[in-house]
């Protein structure tokens, strides 16, 4: 096989008009913010107190729960309080600590490892010890007993306008992902290691190509994508890469698949090779904003602290949306602190939020990646038919957010189709 295989969207996506480019240069890193505010994962316990003095790394945070992560502080300082806020992408409440920093951000003691003295157990332990999220969280993703996986597909694309944070962390951190998939590749012994990348990143490809052909690991394809916005999203893209579907009660490893971002195998690579725990993320910050800025951030700053690096918000726009445009949550606390699932902020001028009817024209199920009829699932939703939605495979939606943007009628066919299925997930867990 090639080098570079071509793959094409099979149903669905959008295709976008173009959207500014953020100017070129290297990913900045914004001075430490005062404080940082760290939630808890889930069922995490704190283990610092208030007034204790913490170290940037420290775990602060931990469960007995094999499937969850711990928790660290992202700066050095004090424990100032305890507090719970609202977790905006499951809108339920959650336990978090606020660290007030001391100026010096002292680091705590890493250990190093060499990945060839390690066991797969080894290794899963130490990428769960550091806290590597995702959802599922990445060391789950690797600890599949009785599964076989014959592929792995490392996401690099910018699947939502303006975003280019992935771009950028493959041409600063290209050798650290490769160290990532490097460890990757040992736990789960794949066929064949895609890496996706969207069509027009030409200077990411002639990179990607360089470290192919220098790598030790022999298995790796570079799986070139359409310019679709959605088709890199979820299960669609083992669809698109390996023409397999993912059923809503399935997961990418009952696809033969493990699918990870660029950003969580070099989290690996600092979690293994580096020892360093997850603290901070690379973020493109763009739309109604003075200085568009790819960002390397601690974990906890502020959105506020964010945004006024770049210069505030420009213009009358009002809007800060978190992971695109296409399948964001608008923020309404500019206070938020950053999450290791957050990828992007964006400010956009608000859009009328009158709804229309529905014309019937199609656009949404044309749009659609998952096959399903958006429009049916939202009446459904609306006259609180849940089981009537679920009858229509609303579990088996990537949440992608194509059927709401091309939608003439300024539907919000995502949120109701999000009330559905939170309905249907607290019904499930009621029973």
């Amino acid at each position: 096989m090639s080098l570079i295989i071509i793959r094409k969207s099979r149903h669905g996506g959008v295709s976008l008009p173009d959207y500014p480019s953020l100017p070129p240069g290297p990913i900045e890193t914004p001075p430490l913010p005062e404080k940082v505010v760290i939630p808890l994962c889930g069922g995490c316990k704190a283990l610092a107190r208030r007034g204790e003095n913490v170290l940037c790394g420290q775990k602060i945070g931990d469960t007995e729960d094999f499937g969850a992560t711990p928790t660290h502080a992202s700066l050095s300082g004090e424990v100032s309080g305890a507090i719970k806020l609202i977790d905006p992408l499951s809108n339920s409440p959650r336990d978090a600590l606020v660290i007030t920093s001391d100026g010096n951000d002292e680091q705590t003691e890493y250990k190093a490892q060499d990945p060839a003295t390690l066991s797969p157990e080894d290794i899963i332990n130490l990428i769960r010890e550091a806290g590597v999220g995702g959802e599922p969280p990445a060391h789950t993703r690797l600890s599949l007993q009785g599964k076989k996986i014959d592929s792995v597909i490392i996401n690099a694309c910018c699947c939502q306008p303006y975003l280019k944070s992935n771009t950028m962390l493959m041409l600063e951190y290209g050798e650290e992902v490769f160290s990532g998939i490097n460890i990757i590749n040992k736990v789960l012994s794949p066929e064949t290691i895609y890496i996706a990348i969207g069509h027009g990143s030409y200077d990411v490809i002639e990179y990607l190509e360089r470290l192919v052909k220098s790598s030790d690991v022999k298995n790796i394809k570079i799986a070139l994508l359409d310019n679709k916005q959605s088709a890199p999203s979820g299960k669609g893209i083992i669809n698109t890469i390996l023409g397999r579907g993912v059923t809503s009660d399935q997961t990418a490893a009952d696809a033969g698949a493990a699918l990870f971002d660029a950003a969580e195998a070099k989290a690996v690579h600092d979690a293994v090779i580096n020892g360093k725990p997850f603290i901070q993320k690379i973020i493109t910050v763009a739309g109604s904003v003075r200085n568009p800025k790819n960002l390397m951030v601690r974990l906890g700053t502020p959105l506020s602290h964010i945004i006024d690096y770049c210069g505030g918000i420009r213009g009358d726009a009002d809007e800060v949306v978190i992971n695109g445009l296409m399948a964001g949550i608008p923020i309404y606390n500019p206070d938020l602190p950053l999450a290791g699932w957050m990828h992007s902020i964006i400010i956009e001028k608000s859009a009328p939020a009158r709804e229309y009817d529905c014309i019937r024209c199609g656009r949404c199920i044309e749009a659609c990646p998952a096959h399903l009829s958006p429009t049916l699932l939202a009446a459904y939703s609306r006259a609180g038919r849940y089981d009537e939605c679920r009858e229509a495979y609303i579990e088996s939606c990537f949440e992608c957010g194509a059927c709401a943007y091309v939608c003439p009628a300024r539907i919000p066919l995502l949120q109701y189709i999000k009330i559905a299925r939170a309905e249907l997930v607290r019904r499930k867990a009621n029973k």
